[in-house]
């Protein structure tokens, strides 16, 4: 049973320690996937650079692999290995798999039907997609950086409350007041106020998830 304000502060804490732990490796899987979207074009410019020197389509893409941000390397692994005993069309389909993208997606149909139509302009197909690919990452940084300040004017309202209150109850006068069954229902249910406007601030600002048209939707 709670007798004090401070038990009820300690449990504050613990739930805020709770959620920014998993806020924390939600940030990092978000942030991995964002870096490897944006290192996603360099990969389709060197692959594209090794076609036009002259390379057949695997021996280009062997070069573009070898030669990629190394942020791409352990998605080329699988896909490496199936491009060995494989058509690179077929190949093409654990690329999807290992990357869960839609630029990869696309750049796979893409590659499937150039060379479905003879591998024409491929350099060109290329170019064109790292492009798009280079907009896409553009706008996403723009709506992440506007949905990041949002965020974190809101859960700094979240938190200042439990501050003040923690340099409220350092005084004792300030602390009895909230000894009472009273005080201390006020502070649970502030507590979980906070808590459902907490979870109700990161589902309302989580960005919307990428919509994979050739591939599975995440």
């Amino acid at each position: 049973m709670l007798h004090n304000p401070q038990v009820v502060l300690l449990l504050a804490g613990l739930v805020a320690g709770c959620s920014a732990v998993f806020a924390l490796r939600a940030s990092r899987e978000s942030k991995r996937k964002v870096k490897q979207q944006e290192a996603w074009p360099a990969f389709v410019d060197g692959f594209a650079s090794a076609l036009t020197s002259g390379l057949g389509r695997v021996e280009a893409l062997e070069v573009a692999i070898s030669r990629c941000p190394v942020i791409l390397k352990p998605g080329f692994e699988t896909f490496s290995t199936a491009l060995q005993r494989k058509r690179a069309q077929d190949a093409l389909s654990t690329l999807k798999d290992s990357f869960e993208s839609a630029s990869v997606d696309e750049f796979a149909e893409l590659m499937i039907i150039n060379e479905r139509l003879g591998g024409a302009g491929t350099a060109l197909v290329l170019k064109t997609h790292a492009q798009r690919c280079r907009d896409k990452s553009a706008a996403d940084a723009m709506a992440r950086s506007k949905t990041t300040s949002t965020l974190t004017i809101a859960k700094l309202g979240v938190t200042a409350p439990w501050v003040l209150l923690l340099l409220l109850i350092s005084r004792p006068e300030s602390a009895e007041s909230f000894e009472t069954p009273a005080g201390l229902s006020i502070l649970l249910g502030g507590l979980a106020t906070c808590v459902v406007a907490y979870r109700l601030i990161v589902l309302l600002g989580r960005m919307p998830s990428e919509v994979r048209v050739y591939g599975k939707e995440n």
